[in-house]
């Protein structure tokens, strides 16, 4: 009877070590398996940020400070914009609408009047809106940045200030 109980002993520990290799086997299996399927994903993934750096990102405004004492009616007002581009590359236009929403605002950013934004500088325009589109302070207007690049337009999301 001894004899019977040593080769119990053996044969339950090598069942052990056969159970430990077999589990060992299906993990190796399944991390290979999923290894495959990654690199496959991370191709998409690379694909798809290639593809949208093609399409314009819309701007993100961050403040509108409007500058003390600028507003009087029927005068010239200026405002400080701080902005900032989401992708490189592409031209960065501004609009202003006044109170109504109906109309566009004529917008001078330094000494450039055709309403392009500089990218390549700090993002903090100084802008003056004439006097002719707006007839009162203490009024309601918006501000948004489009972004164009490779013939795709897309602004950003109007800014609300009051003067």
């Amino acid at each position: 009877m001894i004899k019977n109980k040593k080769g119990q002993g053996a044969l339950e520990y090598l069942l052990l070590i056969g159970g430990a290799v077999l589990i060992a086997v299906i993990v190796i299996a399944l991390l290979v398996g999923m290894g495959g399927q990654s690199r496959d994903s991370a191709k998409d993934q690379a694909d798809k940020a290639s593809k949208a750096t093609d399409i314009p990102q819309p701007a993100s405004i961050t403040s509108i400070t409007p500058v003390a004492n600028s507003c009087t009616p029927n005068s010239d007002g200026n405002i400080i914009l701080d902005w900032a581009p989401l992708a490189t590359g592409g031209t960065y236009n501004l609009r202003a609408y006044d109170y109504t929403g109906e109309k566009d605002l004529n917008v001078t950013i330094g000494s450039n009047t055709d309403g392009k934004l500089d990218a390549s500088v700090l993002h903090q325009e100084n802008i003056m809106i004439s006097g002719d589109d707006f007839a009162a302070c203490e009024n309601t207007y918006w501000i948004e940045v489009v972004t164009t690049k490779n013939n795709q337009s897309v602004a950003s999301a109007k800014t609300k200030f009051n003067w």
